[in-house]
């Protein structure tokens, strides 16, 4: 019996070390968001969120002391004075007569008022009297005020012709409304238009306005937008807008194998732009770059609703009338890659249109099963499709689209390499593309202050060229000419000396029908690969860097053969022919490339830290930390930043509680970093000098949590090599992460050098701000806030001190105590419930 609950105690320990770590799905995507913040900086904050449209809201603006009264209809108002304090008196219409756009009788205890049927706008007033009937004496009386108008109209605009993505600046003619506008709103018309992404917003919101910009999607059509207009007299007016989005057709070949920057689809293939285009969420590809499906919309948020049908992948209408042959759809398919799975719920499927414009489906991809360990290989899978001659029309189309449960980043679905052809209808091609990025200069780091390089090049410089290849053709083919080049870019040096030839004599044969991992020595390679190692370790400790604060090195790799297809339609087999990595010098250390596809959660108590590595003596002045929206916002959670110096202990050299700040809801900082300076309690600034040697970053969870509330900081998986820097404690001693723990890099980068950055906040944001006014400033006691839209119900608040600490939060109110806040620079941070957009404004505090 003893040894059976031993037993149970051992297991019972196990899991809560397994359990003391967990990575999560992300929940918004912060390339996307990066992209259309930058995008629609100058347009107004009020169109964040109309996706496409906004709603009527509270427009058109009434008066409570009138009563609005369409024209030919009647108003009954009940008379509230009092008529027991005499039998002989009684109510009386004083002005009834003089009224000038409707009538008014008093029958009763009732007024009875009706609009003029021929009336357009106006106002009458009229008191009811409670009087003896010789009118020697009244007792009480009452005025009411009368709008009468005419009902609203509706104007039909002749329709505008567009191109695809193109802009229009309309105008409603206001003049058409009896009295001064006072509010205006859009409504979307009821239409078969197809597109998804179409905008339209006025061209001010600062006061009610009847000019509006009209941006157009990628789809051909005839699109609707109504406009409302609404004057001083509740008159509304509604202006029906027609726009013609031109298309057109192109022809076969079609050919996309995502190879390019992204973040969207190609609108030379595409009308959609649900799918992200990226080259990191993936595992060993087809072809560099994807487009990943999810459960986020085109804006990096979640869908939300529920599960259902996420992103969309249109084609661009495709003329396949009088074509021949056997004309077949093929792409690449994996489930997961680097980011969740989709699970046997989830799908993905493909449909084409037909000539009914309905959409049919032609096959449908399923998840994975629960049962399936999630570290099994989910390669890509080939597919093929025939198109069948009943849609051999002028404007074929064909869609992917994925099934999910709309929540962030999960149920992940990578499609690549799409092709659609009557001569390539199979797998073979001939093309050879790359598959991966070149990996980072440095061995370990992504980046580091060039100091600390600097006699230590040997043991941090990469002494190997990783590539990554797939070989499409039916045959082995030759990768000459080829070549790779290092550029640092500031300066002009090229450490490599000369481009050389990346694929050197057998290794130019290139394997086909699999994906291909190469790994050069720049020393003594057996494959011939030119021994530059010493040169190169003399350019990188010599003076040609001298005097630089910044550095940045520019990796490529290209490839040229002769043999691959070289004909319009297929321009992406000469453009995956080439890719870059830039490696940078500056102030920080760092693991990761940029990118979180998870995020790495602690338990309340439990620590978690990285190692780092000093060539020379240093100062620490501050860290930078990527918190990515996981499945909730945490920004009330707490956490202790911690520093050691020399080795892991018990006794941290540096520690101070923070709370997590999103710096992508305001503006991109340093690719959504928070950066936090090192600071006493008194928000006195207190660098940790490092000397040479090994130092750790990292934190421990303070407030209680779920793993869905705590603290997420961003975990980059495309750095596999880093997870060995990295070590937790979860009550037993310092550890590495356990082996369930999929490999990657915390994205947490100590600042060093003479000079400490800012806290987030402190930066002004150049996006769009929330109409938001302080006053008086400097403050002493109360600080008022003025929101132009008085809705302070859908707003929060957090104050934080000049140097980052969190000094209060809440919800958003008039007015904000300061009277217990000593003398100094303060940050307000107001943010939106629903958008997330966030202003901040410095306060000063002067007593």
């Amino acid at each position: 019996m003893i040894r059976i609950v031993y037993l149970l105690l051992m297991v019972v320990g196990c899991l809560v070390g397994l359990q003391a770590q967990e990575v999560m799905p992300l929940k918004e995507n912060q390339a996307l968001r990066r992209h259309f913040t930058q995008q629609e900086a100058a347009w107004p904050s009020e169109l964040k969120e109309q996706i496409p449209f906004s709603e009527k809201s509270d427009c058109p603006v009434l008066e409570d002391k009138f009563s609005y009264v369409e024209a030919g209809q009647r108003a009954d108002q009940l008379i509230l004075i009092n008529t027991f304090v005499d039998t002989n008196a009684v109510l009386q219409c004083f002005g009834c007569d003089q009224l000038q756009f409707g009538t008014a009788t008093v029958v009763k205890d009732s007024l009875y008022y009706t609009a003029n049927s021929n009336v357009v706008a106006g106002r009458d007033t009229l008191t009811v009297k409670f009087c003896k009937t010789d009118g020697s004496l009244c007792y009480d009386s009452l005025t009411y005020y009368f709008v009468a108008h005419r009902a609203g109209l509706n104007y039909f605009i002749p329709t505008i012709t567009l191109n695809a993505e193109s802009r229009f600046n309309a105008q409603a003619a206001v003049a058409q409304l009896p009295g001064e506008l006072k509010c205006n709103f859009f409504a979307d018309c009821p239409d078969n238009y197809p597109g998804r992404a179409q905008r339209a917003w006025f061209s001010t919101y600062e006061n009610p306005d009847f000019n509006f910009v009209y941006e157009a999607s990628r789809y051909a059509g005839l699109d609707s937008v109504c406009v409302g207009l609404c004057d001083e007299f509740a008159v509304c007016d509604t202006f029906h807008f027609s726009f013609r989005i031109l298309g057109d057709t192109i022809s076969l070949p079609f050919m996309d194998d995502f190879s390019y920057e992204g973040p969207l689809p190609s609108s030379n293939h595409w009308l959609d732009i649900d799918p992200f285009v990226n080259n990191t969420m993936a595992e060993l590809p087809p072809s560099i770059g994807v487009a990943t499906f999810d459960g986020l919309g085109p804006r990096g948020t979640p869908y939300g609703g529920g599960y259902g049908d996420a992103d969309y992948l249109t084609s661009a209408y495709i003329n396949l009338l009088g074509a021949s042959g056997n004309i077949t759809l093929t792409y690449y398919l994996q489930r997961r890659g680097l980011v969740d799975r989709p699970e046997t719920q989830d799908s993905m499927v493909v449909e084409f249109r037909n000539t009914a414009g309905q959409w049919v489906q032609m096959v449908s991809h399923l998840g994975i099963a629960a049962s399936q360990p999630n570290n099994t290989d989910e390669p890509f899978q080939f597919y093929a499709i025939q198109v069948p001659q009943e849609y051999r029309y002028k404007a074929f189309q064909f869609r992917f689209r994925n099934f999910s449960d709309r929540q962030g980043i999960n149920d992940n679905w990578h499609l690549d390499y799409v092709r659609l052809d009557a001569t390539y209808v199979d797998s073979l091609f001939n093309d050879i593309a790359f598959t991966q990025l070149p990996q980072p200069i440095l061995k370990n780091y992504s980046s580091m202050p060039w100091r600390h390089l600097q006699g230590r090049e040997s043991s941090e410089l990469r002494q190997n060229l990783p590539v990554g290849l797939y070989n499409h053709a039916a045959q082995v083919l030759n990768a000459s000419p080829s070549g790779v080049s290092l550029i640092e870019q500031e300066s002009g040096v090229n450490p490599f000396g000369s481009t050389l030839t990346l694929f050197n004599g057998l290794e130019a044969n290139i394997p086909n029908g699999q994906p291909v991992q190469r790994s050069y020595l720049l020393n003594d390679d057996p494959t011939g690969f030119p021994a530059i190692l010493p040169d190169y370790m003399l350019v990188m400790s010599g003076p040609a860097f001298n005097g630089y604060d910044y550095l940045s090195f520019r990796l490529r790799y290209t490839l040229n053969n002769t043999s691959q297809i070289n004909q319009p339609g297929f321009e992406a087999v000469q453009r995956n022919d080439k890719v870059e990595r830039i490696t940078e010098f500056d102030n920080y250390f760092a693991y990761d490339d940029g990118s979180a596809e998870t995020a790495l959660v602690t338990a309340e108590g439990n620590q978690v830290a990285v190692k780092y590595s000093t060539a020379v003596e240093d100062t620490l002045r501050a860290v930078r930390i990527h918190f990515p929206h996981a499945s909730t916002d945490v920004s009330e959670q707490v956490f202790r930043l911690r520093v050691w110096v020399g080795q892991l202990d018990n006794s941290p050299d540096y520690q101070i509680q923070f709370v997590p700040f999103y710096a992508d809801n305001a503006f991109d900082t340093l690719q959504g970093f928070t950066t936090y300076p090192l600071v006493d309690p008194q928000g006195n600034l207190t660098p940790l000098f490092l000397p040479v040697g090994d130092f750790y970053v990292g934190w421990q969870q303070v407030t209680p949590c779920d793993f869905t509330r705590c603290v997420p900081v961003g975990y980059d998986k495309n750095q596999p090599q880093a997870k060995e820097f990295i070590r937790r404690n979860s009550g037993q001693g310092w550890e590495p992460l356990s082996d369930f723990t999929p490999a990657g890099a915390l994205m947490i980068r100590p600042v060093v050098g003479s000079d400490t950055p800012n806290f987030t906040p402190v930066e002004e944001p150049e996006t769009a701000e929330i109409g938001l006014k302080l006053y008086p400033n400097p403050a002493a006691d109360l600080l008022n806030i003025a929101l132009a839209d008085a809705l302070y119900d859908n707003y929060d608040y957090r104050l934080f001190s000049s140097t980052g600490q969190l000094i209060q939060q809440g919800p958003l109110l008039p007015q904000l105590g300061l009277s217990n806040l000593p003398n100094g620079v303060y940050w307000l941070s107001v943010s939106h419930h629903r958008s997330l957009q966030t202003t901040i404004k410095k306060v000063v505090v002067l007593h």
